[in-house]
């Protein structure tokens, strides 16, 4: 009797030691959230305005060369910087 429950003491401390599969997830954190932007402009190239949102919130941002010079009216009023970004770039 003794000896079988040395060997389930050691079959449960083996078991013990395993490896929870499960990780900490940490929240989604977007920093373009926190700033609001409003700014209007009439006849800009769509560069200008990709620049002067980059601006207004302080982030870099590279415009792909391939950008048409077309001239958009831009309307954004108390928007998060991410919705105004994704509203200027679906343009």
């Amino acid at each position: 009797m003794e000896s079988t429950q040395k060997e389930l003491k050691t079959r449960l401390e083996k078991k013990g030691g395993r490896e929870v599969g499960i990780k900490p997830v940490l929240p989604a954190y977007n920093p373009l959230e926190d700033h609001i932007v409003s700014f209007s402009m009439i006849d800009e190239d769509l560069r200008l305005v990709l620049y002067s949102l980059a601006q207004a919130v302080g982030m870099n941002i590279i415009i792909d060369p391939s950008l048409r010079d077309e001239k958009h009216l831009v309307t954004l009023k108390h928007l998060t910087s991410i919705m105004s970004l994704t509203a200027t770039s679906s343009a």
